[in-house]
């Protein structure tokens, strides 16, 4: 692989030169642009005074950080850039165009005070011919509006992933001569690649090529296509005349057949390229070239047996993937593009779904060179407007699409709907059945149009809608949804947002029944996690990373077990950014299995146990590293169990140096319950293949703290503790704080008195009790799941601690807002918000009087209060609530022993 990326880089150098040689000259322009956050009056204007606004570079957002913020909402306006851009001779007597990969969402483009042109669409790239608008060998005034409002009658009307504003991907300065490859309607190359005909023996290519003469007279050229290996040895050459009308742009048709083709796989990705020229007869000179790649393969889907390439059954085996980064937002280099597919390729993966829009050419060129097969969709998300303007709008997106990325050997499916009937389930239940039949019957009408869009322009490829599965996934048969498209995606969450896992096989056997005549593709399934929340007993909606190992096991055995599933998309391959989403990381959709950072989690090679050829092994526990137990007796060993991933058939695993044994792997993995010390436990996981050895290392620190508090608790043992949680412990990622779950009081231990825990959802039946405390983002703090869960109506918190001085901390937030309407019974019993307000006593000494946590800091805000005491009481500390009105809470409580 090394030296194939060496010959491409080789490749593309010598491909430069070349294009330089022939006129066409392509550069970015992303450097030294000045930005306004604000939709400034006559900003397009040449001699508009920029010199206060900031300085930037693109790929550019404004929307970083306002996404993850505590504060609801995000910055969806008008913004301005500017850009003095030099032009030189060499531009001089040539078509100058001005290429934008992509500006969210709306872009009004001026040059020199004069409008342009616009662009309405966040995803796709769009392009002007700006030769009349500019001055030669002096400065220009490049001035771009960009507008991230709510647009109405565009793609998307919403979504579960934000809508960040910006010039965020690269922008071009391309020269060419008069006559050249062009595709002026939907900006793509001008040249698109077919090859209709695919097998062993014999391929052929078929090439269309739009070429634009902007002279004023007519031009005999030929057009030249010309066949490269890997190595840059030319295997084909052909050609075709045509004589150019003067100003008008002209299509042909060229085709013809290599022999013995080598075929592009997920396996071998063997790339071709083809060099189409314009060649002036007059003078035998080269007025236009551009290099496409070049992939033979072919494919099909059986209902039965699923996905085939080039002959031969495939499991397609990947994820999806949005385009945020940590820090950096939408704004990512191509570098970083990249940098996501080699991480799904070393997960073992063979697939990706481009979702939910199209995304940066690196990602496409990515894909064909590291061998991943590719769905890529247009933003048609949970709902659509029923009007003309939309469906128009829509049918333009596609196109867009499938031209710029016609080429591109890795796609094989355009998709163009997602979860479409999410708005009629979720959203419009209150709505007049004549209203939700209207919203269905122009959905179809819709789906049909953008399905002859595909027959049309790109028939040779397949088409996929993924649907959502709950409540009423029968809307997608009832309006033929179902019979549309090549196969049927289904977005699956059985186990996360319904129902359990041990219901995973049964509902996947359901959706196929509902179109039998069509495999299916698990378009979507996921359980979030974060990394800071473990347990050792994983029960749904914990949001610990083993929940999220327990769930995708389950998916990948039932999904394995049935050949009409044609693959794998999980939801995602990274956490990604979403304004306003609760859960455990608020603002952070957390289903990745790696994080925003693109750090792994463990999930991540659990598919490489499963997917990945090349031998592995990996221990399941590389973000539980430091873990604090209370334990009888901190002398004696406390037995865990332990988890090693593998695609290997044995796996043999040490403790400190002691072998625990061999174990043969069932399901790509084997559990040891390990016995560990108090202090360092330094594991180590082994392999043998080909007379080779692997090995895993992970260093676990254990704390033990004596369950009988009497003896006392040193004085660099805290002991935190996560109040209102009963199943998971919470690692702090700045401090390594262990917050362990709660629990009650018993002598000469410590605990609550009293109280109850809220669980939420409980009133829904599919989702009993799932989720332990609320799901809100809490102001101030970080570290929200120890804020989010609470007992409410707590009488006291005890520790049976010997006399000393010690520091109490307490942590308090408000979970309930007023504009919350909650039955008393969904609340456990709880007072009113707002209402509560109670006192707190430290062994009878009142340490806070009156405290009303929404009245004095705000609802869902995190609240710590530190005390420092001396303990003279033989009863050890004691923590009381007294109420005055409403019922007392509690969120966490610290307690930190002094010498």
């Amino acid at each position: 692989m090394l030296n194939k990326l060496r010959l491409l880089l080789l490749f593309n150098i010598i491909f430069l030169s070349l294009s330089t040689r022939s006129q066409r000259i392509t550069g970015t322009i992303n450097s030294d642009w000045k930005f306004n956050n604000e939709n400034v009056d006559r900003a397009y204007i040449s001699n508009f005074d920029d010199s206060k606004w900031e300085n930037v570079n693109i790929p550019h957002t404004w929307n970083i950080s306002d996404i993850i913020d505590d504060k609801e909402g995000y910055n969806r306006g008008v913004s301005w850039y500017r850009k003095d851009l030099h032009i030189g001779t060499e531009y001089k007597n040539k078509r100058v165009l001005l290429f934008f990969e992509a500006v969210s969402i709306k872009a009004s483009v001026y040059i020199n005070g004069k409008f342009v042109g616009e662009h309405l669409g966040a995803y796709t790239a769009f392009s002007f011919d700006i030769s009349d608008f500019i001055n030669y060998n002096g400065t220009n005034v490049l001035a771009v509006k960009v507008d991230n409002s709510q647009i109405p009658n565009s793609n998307p009307i919403s979504g579960d992933f934000s809508m960040s504003g910006g010039i965020y991907r690269d922008v071009y300065l391309i020269a060419t001569n008069d006559i050249h490859f062009s595709d002026s309607e939907f900006s793509s190359s001008g040249i698109h690649i077919t090859t209709p005909n695919v097998s062993k023996q014999n391929a052929d290519i078929n090439i269309k090529v739009n070429i634009r003469n902007n002279n004023d007279k007519s031009n005999k050229i030929v057009i030249k296509n010309i066949v490269f290996d890997e190595q840059n040895k030319i295997i084909k050459e052909f050609s075709s005349k045509l004589k150019l009308k003067p100003n008008t742009s002209e299509s042909v048709d060229i085709s013809n057949r290599i022999e013995n083709p080598k075929l592009w796989s997920p396996e071998d990705p063997y790339l071709y390229s083809v060099k189409s020229q314009i060649i002036d007869v007059s003078n035998n000179t080269i007025l236009d070239e551009v290099v496409n790649p070049l992939g033979f393969r072919w494919f099909s889907v059986d209902a039965v047996k699923g996905f085939f390439l080039n002959g031969k059954p495939y499991k397609l085996k990947g994820a999806s993937r949005h385009q945020d980064y940590e820090k950096i937002g939408v704004a990512a280099s191509n570098l970083m593009q990249r940098k996501d597919m080699e991480v799904l390729k070393n997960m073992g993966a063979n697939f990706v779904r481009i979702s939910h829009y199209p995304q940066d050419p690196e990602v496409y060129k990515a894909c064909d060179e590291l061998g991943l097969i590719v769905w890529s969709e247009i933003p048609i998300v949970n709902e659509i407007a029923l009007n003309e303007t939309f469906y128009k709008n829509c049918e333009y997106t596609l196109k867009e699409m499938i031209f710029q990325n016609y080429n591109h050997p890795s796609v094989i499916m355009w998709g163009y709907m997602n979860e479409v009937f999410g708005s009629v389930d979720w959203y419009w239940a209150d709505k007049p059945k004549s209203e939700i039949n209207e919203h269905l019957k122009h959905t179809e009408l819709l789906a049909k149009r953008l399905e002859k869009v595909i027959e049309k322009v790109d028939p040779d490829r397949l088409s996929v809608i993924a649907f959502h599965t709950e409540p009423t996934p029968e809307l997608y048969n009832k309006t033929n949804l179902t019979s549309i498209t090549s196969i049927n995606g289904w977005n699956v969450y059985q186990g996360w947002y319904h129902n359990n896992l041990d219901s995973v096989g049964t509902y996947i056997d359901k959706y196929y029944k509902m179109y039998p005549k069509k495999a299916i593709f698990l378009s979507e399934y996921g359980a979030g996690s974060d990394t800071r929340i473990h347990t050792n007993d994983p029960t749904i909606f914990d949001f610990s990373t083993e929940y999220q190992d327990k769930f995708h096991k389950k998916y990948l055995i039932e999904g394995n077990k049935r050949d009409f599933v044609a693959g794998f998309a999980i939801w995602n391959l990274i956490d990604y950014q979403r304004d306003g989403r609760g859960d455990a990381m608020p603002n952070i959709n957390s289903k990745g299995v790696v994080r925003n950072n693109r750090e792994p989690k463990d999930v991540y090679f659990l598919y490489q146990a499963y997917w990945l050829n090349k031998p592995m092994v990996h221990i399941a526990a590389k973000d539980w590293t430091k873990r604090v137990e209370i334990v009888d007796d901190v002398t004696k060993t406390l037995t865990q169990k332990i988890t090693v991933y593998s695609n290997q058939s044995e796996i043999e695993l040490f403790n400190n140096g002691i072998s625990l044994g061999k174990k043969a792997t069932i399901h790509h993995e084997a559990s040891w319950n390990v016995p560990f010390i108090n202090g360092k436990n330094q594991l180590e996981a082994k392999i043998i293949y080909d007379k080779k050895i692997l090995k895993n290392f992970l260093q676990i620190d254990m704390n033990f703290i004596a369950k009988n508090l009497r003896n006392g608790i040193s004085s660099n043992q805290d002991i935190c503790i996560n109040v209102g949680q009963t199943r998971t412990v919470f690692i702090d990622d700045l401090t390594k704080e262990v917050w362990i779950s709660d629990r009650e009081y018993a002598s000469k231990s410590f605990g609550y008195v009293n109280g109850k825990t809220y669980t939420r959802w409980q009133y829904m039946p599919a989702w009993e009790g799932i989720r332990e405390g609320i799901d809100s983002n809490i102001l101030g703090t970080n570290n929200d799941p120890v804020f989010q869960t609470f007992r409410i109506g707590i009488d006291e918190y005890r520790f049976d601690v010997p006399k000393g001085s010690c520091t109490i901390s307490l942590f308090f937030a408000e979970p309930f807002k007023k504009e919350v309407r909650l039955k008393p019974e969904e609340i456990t019993g709880a007072d009113k918000q707002g209402e509560r307000e109670f006192n707190v006593y430290i062994n009878d000494v009142l340490v806070i009087s009156n405290l009303n946590l929404a009245k004095t800091y705000g609802e869902q805000r995190a609240v710590i209060k530190d005390f420092k005491i001396i303990n003279n009481s033989d009863k050890g500390v004691i923590i009381r609530f007294e109420a005055i009105k409403g019922k007392p809470i509690l969120n966490g409580i610290r307690i930190s022993r002094h010498n």
